[in-house]
């Protein structure tokens, strides 16, 4: 699918308190190692891939500004996708040596047989990734999008887009961009990397 743009961003989308509030509130909970799966509620560890810490969250206040701004990104990007829902919202923890490999969020095939029966027979659509703390506090966990079909025309790395910090992405920046785009969040190198992620989903698009 050829698109005039692969991203979307909002530099200022969630303000301080929000995201520090968020960290505070959610790390009380247990984490446990992010997980890479498919449509067909099978999820195991592979590091070769991942590497990360996760939780899961359900807020209200977090998916009303979460769609805000997806659906903002989905009209002024100009991708105008059929959404219809949201999957739970992971916080995302990267510590040193932690990472997450090229990869897309989109699957081959729709949900079926979920445990979460309103996934079933959608497909995730966009993504959202929103950043919680000052990407100055940690070294590396640079968030990359990948613009070639790593199938097809050789490696992502041909044609990739580092977000700069600072400038694109501060604390409480918000990136959306679609789910079959290829993304990457390369490995910290010193201190601590917080973020929320979510998926709007909808039906195939065919």
């Amino acid at each position: 699918m050829n698109l005039k743009h692969n991203v979307w961003f909002f530099t200022d989308g969630f303000d301080k308190k929000t995201c520090n509030n968020i960290i505070k509130n959610i790390k009380k909970f247990e984490s446990k190692k992010g997980k890479v799966g498919g449509t067909d509620n099978q999820t195991e560890l592979n590091k070769k891939t991942r590497d990360s810490n996760v939780r899961w969250v359900q807020d209200p206040d977090i998916y009303e500004k979460i769609n805000y701004f997806v659906n903002l990104a989905n009209k002024n990007a100009g991708w105008n996708f059929d959404i219809n829902w949201n999957e739970s919202i992971q916080f995302t923890e990267y510590k040193p040596k932690q990472y997450y490999n090229w990869h897309t969020d989109q699957w081959d095939a729709p949900y079926v047989d979920h445990v979460f029966p309103q996934y079933n027979n959608k497909i995730r659509k966009i993504s959202c990734s929103v950043l919680l703390n000052d990407p100055q506090s940690y070294e590396g966990g640079d968030f990359e999008i990948g613009f070639t079909n790593k199938l097809c025309n050789g490696t992502v790395d041909d044609t990739k887009l580092k977000l700069e910090k600072g400038k694109i992405l501060k604390q409480g920046s918000v990136i959306i961009f679609p789910s079959f785009v290829w993304h990457r969040v390369t490995p910290i190198k010193k201190g601590i990397r917080y973020s929320l992620v979510n998926w709007a989903l909808g039906p195939p698009y065919v």
